[in-house]
Order: structure tokens, then C-alpha cells, then sequence
């Protein structure tokens, strides 16, 4: 019996593994043990990107595999190879690797981090930064600038580098002063307002740029388009200075001055930075002052002057 049984070890052991001639039970058993607890084939596969992972799977599937070691006929099933069998049971286990893997993956490009560019005298931030993804090259990053007071003074939102979504600008109290929508665009639709909630701009640019005054205040607004820009001057009250369109950094077009409580002050047309067209200037009370006209900086033809009453009392002829 013991014969038979050493011949039917023999006829299945492993290959590259020698087997004693004669085999009792408890060598039998042995076996059986050290078969567990090394699965053959582990060390000699190939180097791939599964490797370890399938180190891990195949050790811990031989670990609950069901066999007996009590008999020498199931020390045979134990010596039979196992890879055929844990190729197809490995093929789940990847799948659920790779599954795994993106979605980790995919959560660590959404994280996000929040940094403070910038403070305040008061130690108050003055310029927040949201990103996320990878922080070295972020897929979006929200940007928040904030008065000494913690009030929020901008919100806005880049994707690729690129401006997105919805931006706002806030007067210091509070009240919306701007809000902008990009939309697949570097171009957004800009919708400025006056402290009294009025319309002061509404129209297609690229970006803008703000001044604020020492106290906080907002002083001039620019809107970009091109190599245009559309400039909002304002006074502490938020009310409006001055507006009109600068090309390639002059003057351009028609410009108009106000007075602090919103009367037209003047109006005046431009090329290239120089006066040149219609000039006029108006009292507080909204009377003329003079009328006249420009090229090249300098007046030009008959300038018309009024009194307190708005009464014409006099003309110059500045061609003369």
C-alpha cells in the first residue's frame, strides 16, 4: 500500500521538485503544508503590473483553499498547478483593482485646498484661494478677495487657466456691483451697477481690473476687451466721475465728467489721447459754462461762454 501510494506521489509532483522514492503518511502531510504555505509559481511569473496584487490574491485564495492533506490523493490535487484556476478568479479581483484605482484616482483630483495669498494690515484676509485637483496644476481654482473688513469684495472662478462661471464684485456695503457670465468664453457678459442699484455698464469683455481707494472704496473699474477697455471712475460715495473707452491705453471717443451728486459736469470727444471735437461745460445746477470745440488739444472755431443765468455773454473765435 505504502508503494502504491509513493508511486501516484511521484507520478504528480511538481515540476522542478524533488519527491523522496518512498512517502508515509506524514510526509505526505508535510507536503502538503509547505504546498500551502509557498504556492508554486508565485516567484517564477513574469514581472507585471499586476504582480503584486496577484502575489496577495493567490497567497490568500491557497490560504482558504478547501483541500485536505489527510490522504496522499488529495496531496495530488494540492501539487496540481493553480494558476489556471486563479487566472479566472483573478480576473474579477482586477477588474475591482482598476475600479478602485480610478476612483481613487478620481477623488484625488477633486480634492481641494484652500491657501490665503494675501492679508490685510489687520491680519484680515485680503485674497483667497480654492484649488483642486493636483496643486501643481490645478483643474480649477476659485479666488475670493475680501475688504479689511471681511466683507467680500470679488468671487471668481477659473477652469484651465481659463475664467468660468459666475463672477460678482460687491460694494463695500455689501450691494452687488457687478456680476459677469463666462460660458465657454473668455469673453463674459458684464452687468455693472451703481450703488443705487441703477446701470451703469452692460456689455461683452474680456476681464476687468479694479482700484480701490486708501479707504476701501471703490475708485475705477476697467473692462476689457481686445486692446480696448471701457474705464468706470467713481467717486467715495460710489457715484460716477467720469466713463468713456481707452484704446491701446488713450482716450478714444466721448468721455463724460459728473459731479459728485451725478450732474453732468462736461463732455468731451477724443482720438489717440488728444481732444479733438466737441467740448462742453455745464454748472452744478446743470446751466452752460462754455461750448466750444478741439483739434489736437487745441481750441478750434467759436466758443460760446454763459453766465450763472445761462445767458449767452460772449464768443471767441479761436481761428483767428
Amino acid at each position: 500500500m505504502q508503494q502504491d501510494i509513493a508511486a501516484h506521489c511521484v507520478q504528480h509532483r511538481p515540476q522542478g521538485r524533488t519527491v523522496p522514492a518512498v512517502l508515509s503518511r506524514s510526509s505526505c502531510r508535510r507536503m502538503s503544508t509547505a504546498a500551502s504555505a509557498v504556492p508554486i509559481g508565485i516567484c517564477q511569473s513574469p514581472l507585471h503590473p499586476w504582480s503584486v496584487y496577484g502575489a496577495v490574491l493567490r497567497a490568500f485564495f491557497v490560504s482558504l483553499h478547501p483541500f485536505n492533506s489527510t490522504t496522499c490523493s488529495n496531496q495530488r490535487n494540492m501539487q496540481q498547478p493553480i494558476e489556471p484556476h486563479l487566472h479566472l478568479l483573478l480576473r474579477p479581483a482586477k477588474r475591482l483593482l482598476l475600479a478602485c484605482s480610478a476612483l481613487i484616482l478620481l477623488v484625488a483630483c477633486q480634492s481641494k485646498q484652500d491657501e490665503i495669498v494675501a492679508t490685510h494690515d489687520n491680519g484680515q484676509p485680503a485674497m483667497k484661494r480654492t484649488l483642486r485637483g493636483d496643486v501643481a496644476s490645478p483643474s480649477s481654482v476659485d479666488e475670493t478677495t475680501f475688504y479689511p473688513n471681511g466683507q467680500v469684495q470679488t468671487e471668481k472662478h477659473f477652469k484651465a487657466q481659463q475664467p468660468t462661471g459666475q463672477w460678482h464684485c460687491y460694494y463695500p456695503n455689501g450691494k452687488p456691483l457687478a456680476t459677469a457670465n463666462y460660458n465657454r468664453s473668455t469673453t463674459g457678459d458684464w452687468d455693472v451697477r451703481t450703488p443705487d442699484g441703477d446701470p451703469l455698464f452692460q456689455g461683452k469683455t474680456d476681464s476687468t481690473s479694479v482700484d480701490w481707494n486708501d479707504d476701501g472704496s471703490l475708485h475705477i473699474v476697467r473692462f476689457h476687451h481686445a486692446d480696448s477697455a471701457y474705464i468706470y471712475q467713481l467717486y467715495a460715495n460710489g457715484s460716477i466721475e467720469s466713463y468713456g473707452c481707452e484704446v491701446g491705453g488713450q482716450r478714444t471717443g466721448r468721455w463724460s465728467y459728473y459731479y459728485p451728486h451725478g450732474q453732468l459736469l462736461s463732455e468731451a470727444v477724443y482720438i489717440s489721447g488728444a481732444l479733438n471735437g466737441i467740448y462742453n461745460s455745464y454748472r452744478e445746477d446743470g446751466k452752460p459754462t462754455f461750448k466750444g470745440f478741439y483739434i489736437a488739444d487745441r481750441r478750434a472755431g467759436v466758443w460760446e461762454f454763459y453766465d450763472a443765468s445761462g445767458k449767452l455773454v460772449g464768443t471767441q473765435n479761436y481761428d483767428r
